[in-house]
């Protein structure tokens, strides 16, 4: 499985630390710019709004797809095997921390219709 950073380009990853199966992101993703549609093998997303808006998408298999604003200060948990795509809403950059467990791997997937 792949721990190599994916091909797609973001304002800044700052990693803030890395243990054996945790590690913890801070993303920055200015105006037009994404985490594109992707999702984890064994790994759950817990993302924490930092500052802006984050728009997440997400379509969980064989569940309803949502699409909701992430606020400084809210989080939301994006169980493995959900597809799942982030950008900056609101028309300014945003800034999340990203937790995640398990062994990383980044599967890239089409955009759920």
């Amino acid at each position: 499985m792949s721990t190599a950073r994916p091909d797609y380009k973001i304002a800044e990853i700052k990693q803030i630390m890395r243990s054996g199966d945790v590690w913890v992101r801070e993303f920055t993703v200015g105006v037009d710019e994404e985490v594109p549609w992707h999702r984890h093998t064994q790994v759950e997303d817990h993302c924490y709004g930092l500052e802006g808006l984050v728009r997440v998408q997400s379509a969980a298999p064989g569940g309803k797809a949502e699409d909701f604003t992430l606020r400084p200060g809210e989080k939301c948990v994006l169980p493995a095997g959900t597809a799942h795509r982030l950008t900056a809403a609101g028309g300014a950059r945003a800034r999340y921390l990203l937790v995640q467990k398990g062994e990383y791997d980044f599967v890239t997937v089409a955009a759920p219709v």
